[in-house]
């Protein structure tokens, strides 16, 4: 069947049942509950009282609702592209994840939230008296900070290739201005419980990105700094990558592939890995 156009879909009291669309999807509901079948793109949908249900493969999906449950059950055997966000605020999430599905997926909640995973038994847990999470799935993680999609076209394309082939974290930053952002990302970093990272950082994180690259090059695998103004002579390495704002998208994602090697690996008949990272947290207030 060829996918139909996409839509915009909005109700006050009423169902929402979106299904086959590709292109860019949004759907909202104040009371009511939304539904997206096997939506391709762009896709986004936010209750204020009600659930939210997707299924699919692909995609950038954000789900949102304020007051209900949402439930997502992933289809095939790895997440095609892009990524998914869901956040339940008052309610439970169910995640349906197939025997054998390759991308990394990982959820997190306070422990005041319910969720169920199914099809999450050999995952990796973390439970301590905040929160807890589980990850499954496979792939070097990145851990993205000081992210500005409105300072940098880069942003979007940069955090979507590399979910092809990584583990991508897009923590949300402390919530006062006068937190320690170098504690906060030291014990973020931490939390995720993973040996080596590639840290990528924006304007607003560069003195916390540079001080943890600094003091723990164990952890800090490869560092990369995205600027939005010029680097001023700062000295490039092995380690380090500037992403310049006179870098055009294509032009910083191909030497971002070359600095992580990725490159290289394919030219030598490597086979590149297309683990995606699906970020699914519902949050507690």
């Amino acid at each position: 069947m060829r996918p139909r156009p996409a839509p915009s879909a909005w109700t006050t009291n009423g169902p929402v049942h979106v299904e086959q669309i590709t292109g860019s999807t949004t759907a909202r509901a104040i009371n009511g509950p939304i539904k997206l079948l096997d939506v391709s793109g762009n896709a986004s949908a936010r209750a204020v009282n009600g659930p939210v249900a997707y299924e699919g493969h692909g995609g950038t999906v954000e789900l949102h609702t304020d007051n209900g449950p949402i439930k997502v059950r992933l289809a095939g055997d790895r997440w095609g592209s892009g990524s998914l966000t869901a956040t339940a605020q008052n309610g439970p999430l169910a995640v349906d994840v197939p025997r054998g599905f390759q991308s990394g997926v990982r959820i997190s909640s306070s422990n005041h939230s319910p969720w169920k995973c199914s099809g999450c038994d050999n995952g990796r847990k973390t439970w301590d008296n905040d929160s807890r999470s589980i990850e499954i799935g496979s792939g070097p993680a990145v851990v993205v900070v000081g992210a500005d999609t409105h300072a940098s076209p880069v942003w979007t394309p940069l955090v979507e290739w590399l979910a092809t082939s990584h583990r991508v974290f897009v923590p949300e930053p402390p919530p006062t201005a006068d937190a320690d952002v170098s504690v906060w990302l030291r014990g973020f970093i931490e939390g995720i419980g993973v040996s080596s990272i590639v840290l990528i950082a924006g304007d607003a994180a560069f003195s916390a990105a540079l001080d943890l690259a600094t003091t723990d090059d164990f952890t800090v695998r490869r560092l990369i700094l995205l600027t939005t103004t010029s680097n001023g002579g700062q000295p490039a390495s092995d380690r380090t990558l500037w992403i310049l704002p006179e870098w055009s998208p294509a032009d910083s994602l191909r030497r971002t592939e070359a600095f992580l090697g990725e490159t290289n690996g394919r030219a030598n008949g490597g086979t590149q890995a297309l683990n995606a990272t699906l970020g699914i947290a519902p949050t507690a207030r």
